[in-house]
């Protein structure tokens, strides 16, 4: 397993910034080691996006 997937799962992603977008509320994107969906919760703080997630509609 290589460090960016186990990093997943600790819930540390790297998004894939050439596709990153703005929502209106949050910049989102797919992790680029486990395809996750992910949204970004601070600078350089990506978390997996889940309805539990604080602020999410």
């Amino acid at each position: 397993m290589n460090l960016r997937r186990f990093l997943c799962l600790f819930n540390r992603h790297r998004p894939n910034r050439n596709r990153t977008k703005w929502n209106g509320h949050f910049y989102t994107s797919k992790c680029e080691a486990c395809g996750q969906p992910v949204y970004r919760l601070g600078k350089q703080k990506w978390r997996k996006d889940n309805q539990e997630a604080p602020g999410k509609v």
